[in-house]
């Protein structure tokens, strides 16, 4: 693809996350996306058929630089280590802030249109780092059930948690008159004390 056709696909697909984000996929007009991006709409539907498959490009981005990311920071590291853990988590966290106008759109997905089609795309955001959290326990040899719980248990006590502090922790510390420094801290503790100490521990008793 040719460098200025890269920049316009570029420019729309950074438009369509803008204008996604702030009326939300279902009131989001191909045409608002078009005039964000400075391009006309038939350039948008020579690259995208649909305005589902322009959400469907922008969350796979975004999935494949979670998973390059996840890769890297998890080299030479074991994710039954806590020290390890914590290190990960810490960097994860500053790259997922950066993902918040994705995540706010995936969950108002998830809540506006449960049993369609979008919430199967808003969880399969989160599968690869599921799945590569399988690989890397398998190798540990933990038990197949183990490995099934403390999945689970990532979901629903550790990302679940840590996307909604990511989209609405400012803004609540915001409200509730809380220093933000100071949320982010207390929040940071019990993530790391609470969940990553205790799914540790936990998939080491599951350890073959």
């Amino acid at each position: 693809m040719k460098a200025d056709s890269q920049e316009s696909k570029q420019r729309i697909l950074d438009a369509a996350l803008d204008v996604f984000f702030e009326v939300g996929f279902e009131g989001a007009r191909v045409s608002d996306i078009a005039k964000r991006a400075q391009v006309n709409q038939a350039l948008i539907y020579y690259y995208f058929k649909s305005k589902e498959e322009l959400l469907t490009a922008l969350i796979n981005i975004h999935i494949d630089e979670m998973v390059l990311l996840k890769s890297q920071l998890m080299k030479n590291k074991s994710i039954l280590n806590k020290k390890d853990v914590n290190e990960v988590a810490d960097e994860m966290m500053d790259f997922l802030k950066d993902k918040k106008k994705i995540f706010s759109i995936l969950f108002g997905e998830m809540i506006k249109n449960s049993g369609s089609e979008k919430i199967n795309k808003a969880f399969e955001f989160f599968s690869p780092i599921m799945e590569d959290s399988r690989q890397r326990l398998n190798v540990l040899e933990i038990d197949p059930e183990g490995i099934d719980r403390g999945i689970i248990a990532g979901f629903f006590f550790g990302m679940m948690p840590l996307t909604t502090y990511i989209m609405v922790g400012e803004k609540w510390a915001d409200y509730c008159g809380f220093d933000k420094k100071l949320v982010k801290e207390t929040f940071d503790e019990f993530l790391y004390d609470f969940y990553i100490e205790s799914i540790t521990n936990y998939l080491k008793r599951w350890q073959k």
